[in-house]
């Protein structure tokens, strides 16, 4: 597997999940969401510092060297057990990171925090200045992630947030490795409303 085909691959099916809509066979929906999904973790391990450093390659190193405080991704990943990166590092592959953040998080002005989900978040409008409104497209019957992630750095304590269904249902924020996070149907239509607490 080689970073720079697996981002370009997510950035097509994003936009193919967006241009086909609710068109789509389910199954087509199931399977692009469920590999965009798992790209976003799976991407990590091109980087040559999150790897244990005795599965990157070291001898016979096709384009060099590799040098593991370089954050430009391996060429490279095998499902065998062979050390990764016997191609090398690739300066074209270093565009997936900004392919992955822009797509899974988002930014609202005025809000101290991003938001970030591991499906497609669409058609986000601000209602004022603490209350939002969007659509999460996933595949139906499934499971998504949405956190809030603190523009600064800290925990969320200082903020209450309120996520509710279309339908009304509350679904509940617990703080998970300093963030806030839920979990909520993939398919959702949500209103996410919130306000800040004196600490």
């Amino acid at each position: 597997m080689a970073a720079y085909e697996c981002f370009d691959s997510y950035s097509a099916f994003e936009r193919y999940l967006d241009y086909g809509g609710p068109d789509l066979i389910p199954s087509v929906r199931l399977l692009l969401s469920e590999y965009c999904r798992h790209a976003l973790d799976r991407a990590w391990f091109y980087y040559p510092d999150a790897l244990p450093e005795e599965s990157v390659a070291k001898d016979d190193i096709r384009n060099g060297y590799i040098l593991r405080r370089l954050n430009f991704p391996l060429e490279d990943l095998y499902p065998d057990s062979q050390p990764a990166g016997q191609v090398g590092q690739e300066i074209y592959g270093s565009g997936a990171a900004l392919i992955y953040t822009t797509r899974s998080f988002r930014r609202i002005e005025g809000v101290p925090f991003l938001i970030w989900c591991d499906v497609f978040v669409r058609a986000v409008h601000k209602i004022d200045a603490t209350t939002i409104s969007m659509r999460i497209d996933g595949p139906a019957g499934t499971e998504a992630r949405l956190a809030l992630v603190m523009e600064d750095g800290n925990t969320p304590d200082g903020i209450e947030p309120r996520l509710t269904t279309s339908d009304g249902r509350a679904l509940p924020f617990e703080l998970q490795d300093g963030r806030l996070e839920a979990r909520l149907p993939a398919d959702a239509s949500l209103l996410f409303a919130w306000k800040e607490t004196k600490k």
